[in-house]
């Protein structure tokens, strides 16, 4: 590999000066910077203040606008409901249909309000309109204006129990646009036929409100100079700033120049030391220049001496490992060599599965299990010899190997052999990783227990007939203790199956209440081998029945074992007996007649003396 070529010195050089030039430049260029940033949050301050005053001078203009139309409408409401009131004291007979046809009153009562708006009379109580610029609303009630103007009827209904009230409501406009207005509602002093009538004044809010707007628009004039001033000023203010900072930079560059080319020198020297190192770097060489120096130079000098030593004696080390590496090598190798010794030769089947699902390898005992050749499973998927039946529970096994959370696992599976038959196998599996903890492969051992499957499956039925047989079966042991018994011989004798298993023989049959009756049968039994009994055993509520046991004797691990077959004889010997009495009242019968008979005769022959 071809090594980098020493960056000239001139270029370095060049590169500090840059550097130099940057750190001389760095305080004028923060306090320009920090100037211009002052400035403009001073001008964005300013503008802000500016800004801020003249809408609160607007909102004040407004507000105080505002409050003066609320004053004149106030006023100019009590003005209509006095005059109304000096009327009807002077009229107190008047009724409401003259009140009514009087173009007086009706010039009174209906007035305009400013430029926009104007008064009605109408009574407070029922809310009906007696007088207004409308005539289709007279004689009528506001209240039919609740739901159609929610915001009207909240400041309107407070005036129904006669009280002056006044507030600001949205008013829709026939063409569905909606405008703001001012009402005052004030009573008239003098009842009217029993009732109070009430004026009401209202004007739209806008027609105050233009002295404010044309404020608003001088106020935005103002800031818009305001703001082409400062930024005009702003201008300058940068441009005097970029011709100071050039100058300076030109001169900074002048005498950084001459500092730069005396503090080059050693450097150039230490590079020269450097690309002879470089040549060879397992032999040290000579030592680098400046080594005695105090300053940052011949500290550098020092480090580049340790290092060159440093990695002259890495390089060494890094040959001595290589030479251990290949030794390491070899030994894998023959490790490898006897790992696929073993793994040919083994007489169980071993396979390695990728982490993806294939086979990368099998060996004969495999492929002699399921009847493949090696070519026909490497590359396959594994899953496609696993029963359907058994790939959910696989595949939580390999989740969990692959999580970590167990280290191997052990299944009893399913696998179909080429020839479409199931092989029962006992598999235990492993995943290996790398040194970074990244999967490899899966090993597994296979074992063929087809055998011992179909022995445990016979095994299993057998126990299954024992249980479910129609008469009582009993395991003994030599002693005479009960070993085990089937379902059908606790419900015989009325037990429990714990409690006959904490029984001897001995227990149930009367016949061995002498044990010597017991060991001499024991005996006959070992000579025979098989013996049928007729018996009385007792049950647990102490009553005996009638039994046949048929018993047969074995060696089991060179104790003797023997198994009784119980028969409950309780209805045979009740036949039995039924069968003597019918034949003992046959007898008597034919005895009967016979005498019968004789008697016959011996009268008819006394008849005939």
């Amino acid at each position: 590999m071809k090594a980098p070529a020493i960056i000239p010195s001139k270029s370095v050089a060049r590169n500090l000066q840059r550097n130099m030039l940057a750190l001389s430049l760095a305080p004028f260029l923060a306090f320009f910077v920090i100037t211009l940033v002052g400035a403009w949050i001073a001008q964005r301050h300013v503008a802000g203040l500016i800004t801020g005053s003249m809408r609160k001078l607007e909102l004040e203009i407004e507000r105080q606008a505002l409050k003066d139309a609320e004053l004149q409408i106030q006023a100019r409401a009590r003005d209509i409901a006095g005059e109304l009131e000096a009327i009807l004291k002077t009229h107190p007979g008047v009724t409401l249909e003259q009140l009514q046809e009087s173009d007086v009153i009706k010039r009174i009562a209906v007035q305009r309000v400013g430029l926009s708006g104007y008064s009605c009379l109408y009574e407070a109580g029922t809310g009906i309109i007696r007088f207004h610029p409308n005539p289709e609303l007279i004689d009528k009630p506001l209240g039919l204006l609740s739901e159609k103007l929610p915001s009207f009827w909240k400041t309107f209904e407070p005036s129904l129990a006669g009280v002056e009230a006044a507030g600001f409501y949205d008013w829709i406009e026939p063409d569905g646009r909606t405008s703001y207005k001012y009402m005052v509602m004030t009573p008239v002093g003098t009842p009217f036929e029993g009732k109070t009538l009430m004026v009401a004044a209202t004007i739209y809010i806008d027609e105050f409100l233009a002295h404010p707007s044309f404020a608003r628009k001088q106020g935005a004039a103002i800031e818009r100079e305001y703001s082409d001033y400062v930024k005009e000023q702003f201008r300058l203010g940068i441009l005097a700033m970029f011709l100071i900072l050039f100058a300076t930079l030109v001169a900074v560059a002048l005498l950084n120049g001459r500092a730069v080319r005396g503090f080059v020198r050693p450097f150039k020297e230490l590079l020269e030391a450097v690309e002879q190192f470089r040549k060879d770097p397992s032999r040290p060489g000579e030592p680098p220049p400046f080594l005695d120096r105090p300053d940052e130079i011949g500290e550098l000098a020092r480090t580049f001496d340790r290092m060159r030593l440093h990695i002259a004696d890495q390089i060494r080390r890094l040959r001595q490992a290589l030479i251990r590496l290949r030794e390491a090598k070899a030994d894998l190798a023959k490790s490898e060599e006897r790992f696929r010794k073993a793994f040919e030769e083994a007489s169980v089947g071993m396979t390695l599965v990728s982490p993806e699902g294939n086979f990368l390898d099998v060996n004969p005992a495999f492929c002699s299990i399921l009847g493949y050749r090696p070519g026909e499973l490497i590359g396959k998927p594994a899953a496609g010899v696993t029963h359907p039946d058994d790939l959910e529970q696989r595949k939580r096994l390999i989740e969990d190997l692959f999580s970590g959370r167990k280290a191997s696992i052990q299944q009893v599976r399913r696998l179909i052999r080429r020839d479409g038959e199931i092989v029962w196998a006992q598999v235990a599996s492993s995943l290996r990783r790398d040194a970074d903890g990244n999967p490899i492969h899966f090993i597994s051992l296979v074992q063929d227990i087809t055998e011992k499957k179909k022995a445990e499956d016979e095994l299993r039925l057998a126990r299954f007939c024992i249980e479910n047989a129609a008469t009582g079966i009993f395991r003994v042991a030599d002693d005479g203790r009960i070993l085990d018994v089937n379902g059908y011989a606790c419900r015989m004798l009325g037990y429990e199956r714990d409690e006959l298993l904490k029984r001897t023989v001995l227990d149930l049959d009367p016949f061995y209440d002498s044990p010597e009756n017991f060991v001499e049968f024991r005996k006959r039994l070992r000579r025979e081998g098989s013996a049928v009994l007729q018996r009385e055993i007792r049950r647990k509520d102490g009553s005996k029945i009638p039994v046949e046991v048929a018993v047969s004797f074995f060696l089991h691990e060179g104790a003797g074992v023997s198994y009784a077959f119980v028969t409950d004889m309780s209805g045979r010997v009740q036949a039995e007996e039924e069968r003597r009495k019918l034949e003992l009242q046959l007898q008597q019968a034919q005895k009967m007649e016979a005498i019968g008979t004789l008697a016959g005769g011996v009268a008819h022959d006394f008849n005939n003396i």
